[in-house]
């Protein structure tokens, strides 16, 4: 990966991990108050380094700070002595990652721990210590020298602060847009001139505040290995995880909404797929288990597909859950095609263990992962291949803060629908649409695709169109191709989105809100949870 774009925020943020270490080591060997809350922050600040070295693939540290956790939980389970004896050992330890951080920003691309260092530094005596300005090593016998000091060249800045400044700058747009309505059209010169310079320099400004939103997706890399190490050591399997596309960086606020959804798929990849040992190896596969996690862009959108090498899901076994559940009869059971069944495992209560542990089994776990990432604007599709293992797709915008979409109006009001979910647009003749059953329009133009009425799911009356065309939004929701009829279609806009309130925020239908340039408030639809669910209860 190419660390240059992150490696100043990485050396910033490490040097505040480090300090507080630093600090907690200094509490523990003065015996401070306060033991267990000390060692504690004190793995946490271990902890948190040894994630972001292991995202930015520095594997001479995270094998020291890795080799530092397991030293200090080897000495938290002893007496007071030996934990003392460990703590001092630490220390020592604290120096090395000091000093390997600045060869690193010395331009070292990995540099590595020096041999047997653990083991050595027991029989040690400190001749160093860390320099909390330059957080280089220097000798502590040395003559006395004026410190250099230096001022970082980027801060860290709270997510709220972030989030005010992108508010303002939305109001900024808003003002601009009404601005230019209450003027004359630009007709060249020093006005249009003046007006064209400002719409550049607020979507200059806009643009940056984007930029400074973004987060690599390696910033939760270690967080989900973790995860997944752990379970599988619970469940006493034996896993590796690749994780690509750590580079691909990603909105604050939209990554935080993601990590629970990944955390339930892996999960499920570890408890439900990856089998025992024994079982593997009777199947001929190799004994540790793999999961592949990777990340992509897509233009505007960002993919992320999580794999595993493991058993499968059983379609047949899925569909008895399905039935027993009541979601649905044997007969429709039976014409479900493989798209469907696989989708049936995000339904509530549904799931293919029989005995429900503290970990799964029971059916909550992929229902919160399909309402979450319907929740981010996003799709889930799944495919799995009995034996050999089930990969899950995910799809969504790379931030909802401002969001590429199409205005549309309806009898209630203005709408907005998130462009990437719109596959294309029709006019389709009224004279050719006949009605089904469940709300459900057909067109004779595309006999298999079912058409909904925006203004009959609001509940706002029927479809107002009575003759000549309605325009369509064919949109692709969970698999398949359904269609939207509106009223009419006002056209593509670049808008800010504010999230909803109570007791709006409940509703499914809704995603978030628009402040338009007339002043007036636009809701955001998500097609993906404003159709009806397929399948649904019989």
């Amino acid at each position: 990966m190419d660390r240059r774009k992150y490696l100043e925020l990485f050396l910033n943020e490490s040097r505040e991990h480090l300090e507080g270490a630093g600090k907690q080591i200094e509490i523990l060997i003065s015996g401070g108050t306060g033991k267990n809350a000390t060692l504690k922050e004190f793995y946490r600040n271990l902890h948190s380094l040894k994630g972001m070295c292991a995202a930015m693939e520095f594997r001479g540290l995270t094998e020291l700070l890795h080799a530092m956790e397991e030293l200090l939980e080897w000495g938290r389970a002893g007496n007071s002595s030996r934990l003392l004896k460990t703590v001092g050992t630490l220390e020592t330890g604290l120096e090395e990652v000091g000093a390997l951080l600045g060869l690193v920003e010395n331009g070292d691309p990995d540099p590595s721990s020096r041999t047997g260092v653990l083991k050595n530094l027991r029989s040690r005596k400190k001749s160093r210590k860390i320099d909390h300005e330059s957080r280089r090593p220097r000798n502590s016998g040395g003559p006395s020298e004026k410190p250099e000091v230096s001022f970082p060249s980027s801060i860290r800045v709270q997510m709220e602060s972030l989030d005010r400044l992108l508010e303002s700058t939305a109001e900024v747009v808003i003002h601009r847009l009404r601005l230019q309505r209450s003027l004359p059209p630009a007709s060249g010169g020093p006005p249009g001139n003046h007006q064209e310079n400002l719409r550049q320099s607020i979507d200059r400004l806009r643009a940056e505040v984007m930029e400074i939103r973004l987060v690599p997706f390696g910033s939760i890399a270690g967080r989900l290995r973790d995860a997944a190490l752990d379970l599988a050591k619970r469940r006493e399997k034996r896993i590796e995880m690749e994780i690509l596309g750590t580079e691909i960086s990603i909105d604050r606020s939209t990554l935080e909404r993601l990590l629970d959804p990944l955390f339930h798929l892996i999960r499920n990849c570890v408890d439900h797929g990856i089998e025992p040992r024994q079982e593997r190896l009777r199947a001929g596969k190799k004994s540790v288990g793999r999961l592949l996690l990777l990340v992509t862009r897509i233009g505007s959108e960002l993919r992320v597909e999580l794999r595993d090498d493991g058993r499968g899901i059983d379609p047949a076994l899925l569909k008895d859950r399905a039935v027993e559940g009541g979601w649905l009869t044997p007969q429709a059971a039976d014409r479900l095609g493989k798209e469907e069944i696989l989708r049936l495992v995000t339904l509530p209560g549904v799931s293919t263990h029989r005995e429900p542990d503290e970990v799964s089994g029971r059916g909550v776990g992929m229902d919160v992962v399909a309402t979450r990432i319907r929740a981010l604007g996003g799709t889930l599709d799944i495919d799995s291949w009995p034996g050999r293992g089930t990969a899950f797709r995910m799809q969504f915008p790379l931030t909802l803060a401002i969001l590429d979409s199409l205005l549309v109006q309806g009898k209630s009001g203005t709408y907005v629908f998130p462009l990437h979910q719109i596959e294309s647009i029709q006019e389709v003749p009224v004279g050719e649409l006949e009605r089904g059953r469940n709300r459900c329009l057909r067109w004779k133009g595309a006999p298999n695709v079912d058409l909904y009425s925006l203004d009959e799911i609001l509940g706002v009356g029927e479809n107002p169109h009575r003759k000549g065309t309605c325009p369509v939004l064919f949109l692709r929701t969970d698999g398949s191709r359904r269609g939207l009829l509106v009223g009419s279609i006002l056209g593509r806009r670049d808008l800010v989105l504010r999230p909803l309130g109570s007791p709006l925020e409940t509703m499914r239908e809704f995603s978030g809100a628009a402040i338009l340039d007339d002043g007036g408030i636009a809701l955001l639809l998500n097609a993906r949870t404003l159709l009806p669910e397929t399948p649904g209860p019989h």
